[in-house]
């Protein structure tokens, strides 16, 4: 994805419709160290309100939401209540 913040990052564009991503990762990400998983990311409809519910029902929100810049949406990540790290995808806020 050129002019992204993600580097080695992959969208996956089946007619025009975004359908998922693939990232090499040859190290621990700074922002997750401790993650030796993939990393599964669901598509919502609109992140914020998707994110606030995952907190409500006891998710741990991971960082900041990321933009990926060139309307390709945003993700966030969060950690289910039993530790999984989850990627949730919105193609806006």
């Amino acid at each position: 994805m050129e002019d992204s913040p993600l580097s080695r990052y992959v969208m996956i564009d089946i007619d025009g419709t975004l359908i998922g991503g693939l990232r090499q990762v040859s190290k621990p990400l700074p922002r997750i160290p401790d993650v030796t998983a993939p990393i599964i990311y669901f598509t919502v409809d609109v992140l914020t309100t998707k994110v606030i519910r995952a907190k409500e029902l006891g998710a741990e929100i991971v960082g900041t939401s990321i933009d990926l810049g060139k309307e390709r949406g945003c993700y966030q990540w969060i950690r289910d209540r039993e530790g999984n790290l989850i990627g949730l995808w919105a193609p806006r806020q």
